[in-house]
C-alpha cells in the first residue's frame, strides 16, 4: 500500500511547487487538490492501458442469468413499503416487483398490524402460523392458512429490474479467465470480441456447456456474455483484473511499493504543466520514464512467461535451476 499524502508532498517538491523545509509537509490546499487530481488522472490512464497490474480476483458463483454475468459497482436497491395488506384466502401476496434485493438474502419485513410483531421470514419449506415464505426471485409471499384475514405491513428492498442487481460487485478493467464447472468437471471458455458474439445465433435458446465469452464493458455495469447458455447448476469461475478506485489525499493506493517511484515522478511531470516554474529538472523526466518502463516490462514478463529448457540439442546438458554464470551440469 502506498500513502497518497507522501506522493503529493514529494511530487510537489520535485515539480518545484513547494520547497523542502518550508511547506512541503503541509502543502497549500490548492496545490494539494491539484496534486491529488493528477494522481487520480494518472491512475485512471494506467488502469485503462493495463499498465497497472495491482491485483486480480477470482469469483465463484451461480449467475442470475444463464446467458450472461454482470459486474459493476451500481448495486443500490430501492426501499418500498406496502401498507394494510390483508392476507387472502389463497395465502399468497404478489409484490409489484419480482426481484427482492439479493436472491440469497432477501431484505424484507412483514409486520402483523394487530400485534405489531414481525412475522418470521423463511425462504424454504412450508410456512406455519406466524411465518411467511419468501421467493426472492418472483416476489411471491406465501402465508400459512392460520393467518388468513390478518392485516400486515410489508417493507422490502428491490432492484428496478434484474440487471440492476449485479452478480459481482467490483470495478473490473478486463476479464482474464472464465470457466464453468459441473459435477467436478471444469470447462474453460475462449474469449472472443463482442462483435463476434453478436453474430452468433441461438443466444437464448440453447443450454449447453459454454464455449465462448465476450466482455461488453459498460459503465457502471459491464456484462460477460456466454455462448451457448450455461446449463442449470453450473458454477462460473471468473478472474478479473481490477481497476484502481480513486484515492483520497489521506488514504492509500492499493499498489505494491515498487510503484511508488513511477507514481511520484510521473505526478511531478503532470504538475509542472499546471505550475511552469522555469523548467523541470531533466532528471525528474528521466526517472519518470525509466520507472514506468520498468513496470511495463515486469507486467509483460508476468503475462508472457517463457519456458526454460533443460536440454538443448547439440549442446551439453544444463539445469533449468542453474543461475546465469554458474557452472553447467553434465559437462
Amino acid at each position: 500500500m502506498i500513502n497518497v499524502q507522501t506522493i503529493i508532498q514529494d511530487s510537489l517538491a520535485l515539480a518545484g511547487v513547494t520547497a523542502d523545509g518550508l511547506d512541503a509537509g503541509n502543502p497549500d490546499p490548492q496545490h494539494q487538490t491539484r496534486a491529488l487530481g493528477c494522481i487520480q488522472m494518472l491512475l485512471g490512464e494506467w488502469s485503462t492501458q493495463l499498465i497497472i497490474n495491482n491485483s486480480t480476483r477470482t469469483y465463484s458463483l451461480t449467475p442470475q442469468r444463464p446467458d450472461q454475468i454482470s459486474i459493476g459497482l451500481n448495486d443500490t436497491p430501492v426501499n418500498s413499503t406496502m401498507m394494510l395488506e390483508t392476507i387472502p384466502a389463497t395465502g399468497t401476496i404478489q409484490l409489484p416487483v419480482t426481484n427482492i434485493a439479493k436472491p440469497a438474502t432477501p431484505t424484507i419485513s412483514v409486520v402483523n398490524l394487530a400485534t405489531r410483531q414481525p412475522m418470521t421470514v423463511v425462504v424454504v419449506g412450508v410456512p406455519t402460523a406466524g411465518q411467511v415464505l419468501v421467493n426472492a426471485l418472483t416476489g411471491l409471499l406465501t402465508f400459512a392458512a392460520a393467518d388468513f384475514g390478518k392485516e400486515v405491513t410489508i417493507t422490502y428492498s428491490y432492484y428496478q429490474d434484474v440487471d440492476r442487481h449485479v452478480d459481482i460487485l467490483d470495478a473490473p478493467m478486463d476479464i482474464d479467465q472464465l470457466s464453468f464447472e459441473l459435477a467436478g468437471v471444469v470447462f474453460p471458455c475462449t474469449k472472443i470480441s463482442y462483435a463476434q458474439y453478436q453474430q452468433m445465433s441461438l443466444k437464448q435458446q440453447v443450454q449447453a456447456i459454454p464455449q465462448f465469452f465476450a466482455w461488453d464493458y459498460q459503465y457502471p455495469i459491464g456484462r460477460i456474455h456466454v455462448w451457448p447458455m450455461a446449463q442449470p447448476a453450473m458454477t462460473a469461475r471468473i478472474t478479473i483484473a481490477r481497476a484502481i478506485l480513486e484515492p483520497t489525499s489521506q488514504g492509500q493506493v492499493d499498489l505494491p511499493d515498487f510503484y511508488r517511484k513511477a507514481l511520484t515522478y510521473n505526478t511531478a511531470t503532470m504538475l509542472y504543466t499546471f505550475y511552469p516554474t522555469g523548467g523541470i529538472d531533466p532528471e525528474v523526466i528521466w526517472h519518470a520514464k525509466s520507472s514506468l518502463e520498468g513496470i511495463k516490462a515486469r507486467n509483460r514478463r508476468m503475462h508472457n512467461p517463457k519456458a526454460v529448457t533443460g536440454y538443448s540439442p547439440g549442446r551439453r546438458f544444463t539445469s533449468m535451476f542453474t543461475s546465469p554464470g554458474a557452472p553447467r551440469i553434465g559437462g
